[in-house]
């Protein structure tokens, strides 16, 4: 990605694909330079805070005058500590923003394809995998990369299983198999 912005110098570039571009974050860091100026300015508040509690301390040698200046010095260090906080978080927002925006883009580019679930029937196979309190379609997710045996609806409902509630049509059974018990967790 290039730093230099081209801007009207493209040949062809049209309106419409102008506002249709993602806006790019130019730079490597997530800091704005308002960001940068802003906590400089706390943190050199912080520094010279600092420098005056070290030196309203050194001029003293009575320990309850000292306790002031102390004080003076603590309170700067954290108004420095505020200002680095605040850098963190301006850093982190704005990777969220930068976060949002890229997967947006990529979801305009490449669509996910959508998934009907379909009508329970006791004539369809349903997989499911030692372990699980729920029986899945044979296309459900929650089955890839295992080894799931599949069975009719109602056998795995006698098995006290239930049906799962992503691949199946709201999670309802079919009118054959009677409800029994709603265990959480697991899939």
């Amino acid at each position: 990605m290039s730093s230099i912005s081209l801007g009207e110098a493209r040949a062809g570039t049209s309106r419409t694909a102008r506002a249709r571009r993602a806006r790019l974050h130019d730079g490597p860091e997530p800091w704005s330079r308002r960001d940068a100026v802003a906590v400089a300015v706390v943190l050199l508040l912080a520094l010279i805070g600092l420098v005056i509690g070290w030196l309203g301390v050194s001029d003293t040698v009575d320990l309850d005058s000292q306790t002031g200046w102390l004080g003076f010095g603590i309170a700067a260090v954290i108004l420095g500590g505020f200002g680095m906080v605040i850098w963190l978080l301006l850093g982190l927002r704005r990777v969220a923003v930068l976060r949002r925006e890229v997967l947006t883009e990529l979801d305009r580019r490449h669509p996910k394809p959508v998934r009907t679930p379909g009508v329970l029937t006791d004539g369809q196979q349903f997989g499911t995998v030692t372990g699980m309190r729920r029986y899945h379609a044979a296309g459900c997710q929650l089955l890839e990369d295992k080894a799931p045996s599949f069975a009719a609806a109602s056998v795995h409902a006698e098995a006290g299983l239930l049906p799962c509630p992503i691949c199946t049509v709201g999670g309802a059974p079919p009118p054959d198999v009677p409800p029994n018990n709603t265990g959480g967790g697991r899939a």
